[in-house]
């Protein structure tokens, strides 16, 4: 195999060598099927500024790696499967829009892959939900991979104001990978696809004043919930519904069975996250626990059963995010 970073170098050489430099360049073409929106993107250089990092890179990205299911599900909204060669932490079944097109994706890590694996993929694009990702330690930094040619990519609602409603944000994340992949057209389609689901969740719910509580996890017999930030917070907004536990200042803290009690919301959404495979990760486990804890069983929201169940993945900031709205949308309606 041609190795991703002798081509990078001998991507710089002078420009007088034309031969030898259209002979490199076709070597370290990705030999996929995918179309960008116009044969002139083929070879053009494409930048954008994503979370204060100027990602640049000599042509469209076409040797994809997501770090996370999160920015799997993008991938595969964009329709550039073909593309990805590497994926991680995949903790939950696909998007059932979208899973024919996950087929056979290349797994290189069960968790977040470090460095190293995603180095040895070759990849000319890196791409992450969570800003936390990028250390030495962890995914590598963004800095080195800039260092090396290789383009970084975090979801734009890792760095956006409190304030900023994220499916407003996810919009700059489907304008800048529109660039990054080549793939304008698809993005615009993706924008107004969310405009949809989003108008559709506001139409259903109109002053619904339903309050809410996300159980996210309880694997280490604790509950950890929705705070103020991320998706949760953009549903609620769009179902016209209260997160009670909004006033905590972090995306997903860890409270008391008697705090999460005490809350007592009207309905309680359990994310399910059968494929991670911790203790109580499944909603039917979080069900169980709510029904036997001495703190809980007596929320009216638990002996009324009212539970809406959303997948785990479309939790995290991508194109899967409006799935999880049109079902809390849909079952808030359902309970008018």
């Amino acid at each position: 195999m041609i190795s991703f970073f002798s081509c990078r170098r001998r991507m710089l050489v002078s420009t007088s060598v034309v031969v030898a430099a259209g002979l490199t360049l076709s070597a370290c073409s990705n030999t996929g099927d995918n179309k960008t929106d116009s044969s002139a993107n083929a070879s053009q250089a494409v930048s954008v500024e994503n979370c204060g990092v100027k990602v640049s890179l000599s042509a469209p990205a076409h040797r994809l790696v997501s770090v996370e299911q999160g920015t799997t599900e993008t991938l595969l909204a964009f329709d550039v499967q073909k593309d990805i060669v590497g994926v991680g932490h995949t903790k939950d079944h696909y998007w059932k829009r979208y899973e024919d097109r996950a087929k056979n994706l290349p797994v290189i890590s069960d968790s977040v892959p470090n460095a190293e694996a995603i180095r040895g993929v070759d990849p000319d694009l890196v791409l992450s939900p969570f800003a936390s990702v990028w250390t030495e330690s962890g995914s590598g930094t963004r800095e080195e991979y800039s260092k090396l040619g290789v383009g970084t990519f975090t979801t734009n609602v890792e760095c956006s104001k409190p304030e900023e409603d994220p499916y407003m944000v996810l919009e700059r994340d489907y304008e800048q990978l529109g660039v990054l992949l080549g793939k304008e057209s698809r993005a615009k389609e993706l924008i107004e696809e969310q405009h949809a689901a989003v108008k559709a969740a506001k139409d259903a719910n109109v002053n619904s004043h339903k309050s809410v509580g996300y159980l996210y996890s309880i694997f280490d017999n604790a509950p950890y919930v929705a705070g103020n930030y991320g998706i949760p917070s953009a549903i609620s907004a769009a179902t016209g519904s209260t997160n009670v536990f909004a006033g905590i200042e972090e995306a997903w803290p860890q409270i008391s069975w008697e705090a999460f009690a005490d809350a007592d919301p009207d309905v309680i959404v359990l994310v399910d996250l059968p494929g991670r495979g911790s203790p109580g990760d499944l909603a039917t486990e979080k069900i169980a626990a709510l029904k036997s804890n001495p703190a809980t069983r007596n929320m009216k929201a638990v002996q009324g059963e009212k539970f809406i169940v959303v997948p785990g993945a479309g939790l995290s900031p991508g194109a899967r995010s409006i799935e999880p709205l049109e079902i809390v949308g849909k079952k808030l309606a359902e309970m008018k």
